[in-house]
């Protein structure tokens, strides 16, 4: 691991626990800096990414292609955001650690010291990336989710709305007709707010909801 390297990765885990603390504008920052990581390996993964001579050319330039793809996804992952291309990206990097660890099968007997760090890295980079981009929103996502964006009110009302969801659905197959309404009124309430705001100016019944775990159908109501 390169300076340069080292650099970027300590600004982005200082940025990363602004995050956490709800800190203005570490959001955008931790974004900048991810795609400045981003960009230094797609540029410069040849050099920061070859520990010795011994590391091929190639395999150092492919690390530097699939980590930079992770590292533009991370910002957007970090938000819940369930796009394709954002759950595309982190499987470069997956395909790259199925590469390192068939290499390091192959030639288990040789001396491939140069090339573990790469697996490392992989393993970690793939480990963090495929837990938020393809993890469905059980109470452990929510709660990382909810963790790294404090003072963002609609996200959090989104997970919050998923929470409530799961709470009617099981309450419901329980017979517990009360209970049941109480977490369907909670979680269109947190749905309002995720979809207009903490200070949205809806007036009650104006709408009816059809609460899904992964959208939400807005009807007039008759």
């Amino acid at each position: 691991m390169k300076k340069l390297e080292k650099i970027l990765l300590l600004v982005l885990l200082v940025l990363l626990i602004g995050r956490m603390a709800g800190l203005p504008l570490t959001n955008a920052l931790f974004a900048i800096a991810s795609f400045a990581l981003a960009l230094a390996y797609l540029v410069w993964g040849y050099r920061l990414l070859r520990p010795t001579a011994d590391t091929p050319a190639w395999l150092a330039i492919s690390a530097g292609v699939a980590f930079s793809a992770s590292m533009v996804a991370l910002p957007f992952a970090t938000y819940a955001r369930q796009d394709i291309v954002f759950k595309v990206l982190p499987a470069v990097n997956g395909a790259l650690l199925i590469l390192l660890l068939v290499r390091w099968g192959v030639k288990r007997k040789q001396k491939i010291e140069p090339t573990r760090p790469l697996i490392i890295q992989s393993a970690i980079l793939f480990g963090a990336l495929g837990f938020l981009s393809y993890l469905q929103p059980v109470a452990i996502y929510r709660s990382v989710i909810i963790t790294l964006n404090r003072g963002n009110e609609r996200l959090i009302a989104n997970m919050h709305m998923v929470e409530e969801f799961e709470a009617y659905e099981e309450a419901y197959a329980k017979g517990e007709c009360e209970q049941a309404v109480l977490h369907a009124e909670r979680a269109n309430r947190e749905g309002r707010v995720w979809l207009f705001g903490p200070d949205h100016l809806e007036p009650e019944g104006k709408h009816t909801t059809i609460i899904d775990p992964a959208f939400m159908i807005w009807t007039q109501a008759a």
